[in-house]
């Protein structure tokens, strides 16, 4: 649960209700030390429903460099996210660890 705090613009303050959330996450590492995840997370806001899901991929270079992404988007469920822009991610790093 998650509660945005008030905004006011000039003489106008407009309030928000609270939001919820449910994340279903998942992942696997496997021998090589390739790690791959997904996840599903759903909002609801008086309002506003939205369903966003996205998956990540790390891939380890050496010992101590590694690259991973992530892709994400929201789903078009029917009645879900209507009248929101429909949103799309994506992320790129590369990671050195001093250990």
């Amino acid at each position: 649960m998650a509660q945005q705090t008030a905004r006011t613009v000039g003489s106008i303050t407009q309030t928000f209700g609270p939001r919820l959330g449910v994340l279903v996450a998942g992942g696997y590492a496997f021998a090589s030390e390739v790690t791959i995840g997904g996840f599903v997370l759903g909002t609801h806001r008086r309002d506003q429903s939205l369903v966003t899901a996205g998956a990540a991929l790390a891939i380890p270079i050496d010992d101590h460099w590694r690259v991973q992404g992530t892709l994400a988007g929201d789903l078009p469920f029917s009645g879900w996210g209507k009248n929101q822009p429909t949103g799309a991610g994506v992320t790129a790093s590369i990671l050195h660890v001093w250990m």
